[in-house]
């Protein structure tokens, strides 16, 4: 199965524009992220320094829906939608898995954490990116991310 990328608008009213793409469950589908951001106009218009950070919190925001909420199941997809409006760039980002607390992830700067192979993700996010959440879904989880443009 291979993503479907929809560079043209989605739902475009006069307030705002939307792209999508949704990535099968599959590690070597997470480098599809940055061609998705690329496509969208009003991210190759952001500070250098945001763009990195929004880079760097949506391949994460992925990776953790492939891996840690489909749990690489390849019948299940990670889904991205992004909606512009002339002020913010929201990005949403949804897996099908079980769902967590992000409360419970354990913060990776305590000295017990900090030679853990994992659990950097959700903590780097929320760094990036600081007005983000996490909802739980009927099924799986949503991460909403809101980036202001201006």
């Amino acid at each position: 199965m291979s993503s479907s990328l929809k560079p043209e608008s989605s739902i475009q009213d006069e307030k705002s524009t939307s792209f999508y793409i949704s990535i099968p469950s599959n590690r070597r589908n997470i480098s599809q992220v940055e061609s998705f951001l690329k496509s969208i106009p009003q991210f190759n218009t952001l500070s250098e320094a945001m763009y990195y950070n929004v880079l760097i919190a949506l391949t994460e925001a992925v990776n953790n829906a492939i891996i840690h909420g489909n749990k690489l199941d390849e019948t299940k997809n990670a889904e991205v939608t992004a909606i512009i409006s002339s002020t913010t760039l929201k990005l949403l980002v949804r897996d099908y898995g079980i769902g967590f607390n992000p409360d419970a992830v354990p913060d990776p700067r305590n000295e017990e954490n900090l030679l853990r192979e994992g659990g950097r993700g959700v903590f780097l996010i929320m760094s990036l990116i600081p007005n983000s959440r996490y909802t739980r879904m009927d099924v799986g989880m949503l991460l909403e991310m809101n980036i202001p443009l201006t």
